[in-house]
């Protein structure tokens, strides 16, 4: 039995494994390690799935596709009675969003 995999087999290979190591919150050289995989391979095929890269007609500007499986972050508006609004409140900005309220309380 022949152990070559096909391109397509190869992608969809290192395309599972980098989507199973993004649910797992390990460091990258921690799943390769747990996997057997190596990291320098599989760091190519993360940023190849990633950063697909597509120069666009001399502008100087280039298109970026971004993979499918990016989550997006739900972000909160605050709207205060004097008409100010405060948008992209995050879970990962809840303490500076606190602080400034706190300022002009």
């Amino acid at each position: 039995m022949s152990t070559i995999k096909t391109q397509s087999e190869n992608q969809a290979f290192w395309q599972n494994h980098v989507q199973q190591w993004q649910s797992t919150g390990l460091s990258q050289a921690a799943y390769c390690r747990e996997h057997q995989l190596n990291q320098d391979n599989f760091g190519y095929h993360k940023r190849k799935q990633f950063s697909e890269v597509i120069p666009s007609q001399n502008n100087g500007f280039v298109s970026v596709h971004l993979a499918q499986n990016v989550q997006s972050i739900d972000s909160l508006t605050l709207h205060f009675p004097n008409g100010t609004h405060l948008s992209g409140i995050t879970s990962q900005n809840v303490t500076v969003v606190k602080q400034l309220m706190e300022a002009f309380a």
